[in-house]
């Protein structure tokens, strides 16, 4: 059984693209070698330097800094399921 059977043609066209969207994201983080390496040496020596107090804060600006932006995707992807789910009834 196929994920969307059953499911109605206008949130089948959102599944697939919110899908694609996910595929692109992860295929363009794969292709940049950037990403898996520290791309300024610069920064990397300062932060290496700073200590383990200033890596602590360093991971949390980071979660700080992702948490907004993760709950707006999130929350724009449920609504285009909400609206397309309300659009097929």
């Amino acid at each position: 059984m196929h994920p969307t059977e059953g499911m109605p043609a206008k949130l089948k066209v959102v599944c697939h693209a919110v899908l694609a969207c996910v595929v692109c994201a992860l295929c363009t983080a794969v292709a940049s070698q950037p990403t898996f390496a520290q791309g300024c040496a610069m920064c990397y020596t300062s932060a290496a330097a700073a200590g383990s107090g200033a890596a602590r804060a360093l991971d949390h600006a980071i979660i700080v800094l992702l948490a907004p932006a993760l709950l707006l995707f999130i929350s724009i992807v449920v609504l285009l399921v909400l609206r397309a789910r309300a659009a097929a009834n």
